[in-house]
């Protein structure tokens, strides 16, 4: 690996884009100070790792791969499960059992506190955290840390992860998935409602990281091993995922396709749950001023303008929405709220002309219904003609004014839109 590293451009590697949520890496202690890699300040790692100066060099810098070239020193626990995929399961086993037993055996010199044996890294993380983001699965080396340090099952790292959250991230076999979830539930924590705890995390943190949606398709898929499938729960899923919505607009900067799959997704494992995402667009329309997406608005209200029958109202929306300014100014930022409202009260009128289209409709038919066969014999017309004389005499000229005041939505931004009362 230091070979590697020192042909490369070492300090290039790690920034690339693609490895901006890599949290599991180790450098040889022998690498060279000057190959050391570093880190961006926004990448998962650039955020906890500590920054050190680098002496070595002409001119000073901060670097923060030093912590990681050291990672394992003093933990051979966590050494044995980061390293364990280059050896036979035996191999991995028989060391693993070995060193568990060595730390039982300087624990209880110490009087039996168990916790004063190093648990975790420079990264927060346990043995635990190390073989769920491993490459290489094997239950036999869950089964063997789970039985001597049950603990680490929910310590969390220093992004607020547990083990299981990597679990899912990397798709573990469900083998290994059941294993540790049967072992979180016969070890609970000693919180209530650890379970929505746990999976509000795993959702927040896939948004973050805009991870692939096979990872939240297993989320969902795991969830009931908790019992978190029942509708007990929709208001949970409701509210984690219009977050994680926010999230991936607002601090992913996700695509709309990526977005528009995501809500795609929920719905179709959620289908009783209603996600509502109106009063979020609305919000990110008037509190985020910078690298705004015509697109946040129109997730909150596609479903309503979706709904409407005339195909000229949803195109003319549709353009609308488009030209919502994305500069960062202050007068564009007011564009874009005067914009907003000028949207959703034209969008308010087509559904209340939508409404009365009904409300016409019934009177209509009630018209034709009470019309005597003998008043049409005495207007002499036929059956298309008598039913067009009821619609003229269908009195909407009256329903328009007394009807409108019930249904006409009045939209007050500073709060969630209400019906006005007639």
């Amino acid at each position: 690996m230091s070979k590697a590293i020192s042909e490369s451009k070492a300090t290039d590697v790690f920034k690339k884009e693609e490895l901006r949520c890599l949290r599991n890496v180790a450098f040889p202690p022998d690498l060279n100070e000057k190959n050391l890699p570093t880190f961006d300040n926004d990448s998962d790692l650039g955020k906890v790792l500590p920054a050190m100066r680098n002496r070595s060099l002409a001119f000073s810098f901060l670097c923060n791969g030093y912590a990681l070239r050291g990672r394992f020193h003093g933990l051979d626990i966590h050494k044995v499960c980061y390293y364990q995929a280059y050896d036979t399961t035996e191999a991995a086993l028989q060391k693993l059992t070995r060193e568990l037993e060595l730390s039982s055996e300087i624990a209880s010199r110490s009087g039996g506190a168990l916790r004063e044996y190093p648990q975790q890294d420079c990264l927060g993380m346990t043995p635990l955290h190390i073989l769920a983001c491993s490459t290489k699965q094997r239950s036999e080396m869950y089964q063997l840390v789970i039985k001597s340090r049950p603990e680490y099952l929910f310590i969390q790292d220093k992004w607020g992860a547990r083990p299981f959250l990597y679990l899912i991230w990397g798709r573990a076999p469900r083998e290994i998935v059941d294993l540790v979830a049967n072992a979180m539930k016969i070890h609970p924590p000693v919180e209530s409602d650890w379970e929505s705890d746990l999976y509000y995390s795993i959702v927040a943190t896939f948004a973050r990281a805009e991870a692939p949606l096979v990872c939240f398709e297993y989320a969902i898929e795991t969830a009931k091993l908790f019992g978190l499938d029942n509708a007990r729960r929709h208001s949970f899923w409701s509210s984690s995922w219009r977050h994680a919505v926010e999230t991936l607009c607002v601090e992913s900067r996700a695509s709309k396709e990526y977005v528009e799959g995501f809500i795609d997704m929920f719905r179709r494992s959620f289908p009783q749950v209603k996600l509502e995402l109106e009063l979020l667009s609305v919000t990110l329309v008037r509190r985020e001023k910078f690298c705004f997406k015509p697109f946040w608005f129109g997730i909150g209200v596609v479903d309503r303008v979706g709904r409407l029958q005339k195909q000229t109202w949803r195109i003319e929306l549709g353009e609308m929405i488009q030209t919502f300014p994305c500069q960062s100014s202050k007068r564009d930022h007011q564009r874009r709220v005067d914009l907003m409202n000028r949207i959703l009260t034209r969008l308010a009128e087509y559904e209340t002309i939508q409404r009365l289209w009904v409300v016409e409709l019934a009177l209509w038919k009630q018209r034709i219904r009470n019309e005597s066969s003998e008043e049409k014999g005495r207007l002499g017309v036929g059956e298309s003609d008598f039913r067009e004389w009821c619609r003229v005499t269908s009195g909407s000229d009256i329903v328009l004014p007394c009807v409108m005041s019930y249904l006409h939505v009045d939209y007050n931004f500073t709060r969630a839109p209400t019906g006005r009362q007639g």
